[in-house]
């Protein structure tokens, strides 16, 4: 009996790999064929009924898609559900497909059933959220995605993550055109993690393209009001760049700008990218000496001395 199982999956993956070749071909038909043989052999190979679910969807056999994802679903949680088994694929993932194709048909109340039942199943496996985000944002599913996002923030309490979170959530509402919203989530996001250049530099870029740059700027100083330990020299730096950076490129008032580039080599880190920005206002001033005194300064920075925004993203 053994052998014969064995002898069944061996089968299956053949017809697996006839299906990609066939499919490669765009001999869309035949593939389909293959994978629905291959299916029957093995109902718990996770790869066969992925593949099976996504080129029906691709062909538009949209039931064909929604029956093999039903199938790939209680495999999801039967793997889930085994003890000390890391399972290859979610419960939360297959739920968001079925609600997925739910809505292409018109079915709008099953998908936001299919949608609910997704969500409240992240919280048993976030692990694998990252991969359901690419993958909805590739679909152009931008509204799960938000939903999924959301729900995320529902459970996740470490502040980096949450900033990340939120990052991405303000990069779908500027896919779809909610630029107002973007940028309070942007503000928020900066909130859990202030010493974070990437989301600085998203917010930086919104808060000019929609003249904001007063709101952003009154946010950078109540950062930096709250971040006076011995600890928060990190969040200290980025802020008083950032402020730094409004002056000297938004507002050209580049006696500011020094002045909030000197404060941020005051903290002691990042001493690259501090020393960077002080040559390069130094130079918009006109004073070439400092200039030159700073790039030389730079120049002889050791090794062990470097470290760099690209640093600090990490």
């Amino acid at each position: 009996e053994a052998y014969g199982r064995r002898g069944s999956k061996e089968r299956a993956e053949a017809h697996l790999s006839l299906a990609r070749v066939l499919h490669a071909l765009e001999e869309h038909d035949e593939a389909l064929k293959q994978l629905d043989t291959a299916s029957k052999m093995d109902s718990d190979s996770v790869v066969i009924l992925r593949t099976l679910a996504e080129q029906a969807r691709a062909a538009g056999q949209l039931q064909r898609a929604e029956t093999a994802l039903q199938t790939l679903l209680l495999t999801a949680r039967r793997l889930q559900a085994a003890p000390g088994a890391e399972a290859p694929i979610g419960a939360s993932e297959v739920l968001f497909e079925l609600s997925s194709i739910a809505r292409a048909r018109g079915q709008n109340e099953q998908a936001e059933e299919l949608a609910e039942s997704a969500i409240e199943s992240l919280a048993d496996n976030d692990a694998r959220t990252p991969l359901l985000q690419k993958k909805l944002r590739k679909q152009g599913e931008y509204d799960l995605l938000l939903r999924l996002l959301d729900a995320r923030l529902e459970y996740v309490q470490s502040p980096y993550r949450r900033g990340g979170i939120l990052g991405q959530k303000a990069e779908v509402l500027d896919k779809l055109d909610r630029a107002e919203e973007a940028f309070d989530i942007r503000l928020e996001a900066t909130d859990s993690d202030p010493g974070s250049p990437l989301l600085h530099e998203g917010v930086r870029e919104l808060a000019v393209e929609l003249d904001h740059l007063d709101r952003y700027m009154s946010h950078l100083e109540a950062i930096l009001e709250r971040s006076r330990r011995d600890t928060d020299a990190m969040i200290r730096c980025e802020v008083l760049l950032r402020m730094g950076e409004v002056h000297e490129h938004q507002h050209q008032d580049f006696d500011a700008a020094s002045e909030m580039y000197n404060e941020a080599a005051a903290t002691g880190v990042r001493e690259v990218d501090v020393l960077r920005a002080r040559a390069r206002v130094a130079g918009a001033r006109g004073d070439e000496d400092e200039q030159m005194r700073i790039l030389e300064q730079l120049a002889n920075l050791g090794e062990d001395e470097v470290e760099t925004r690209a640093d600090a993203m990490y």
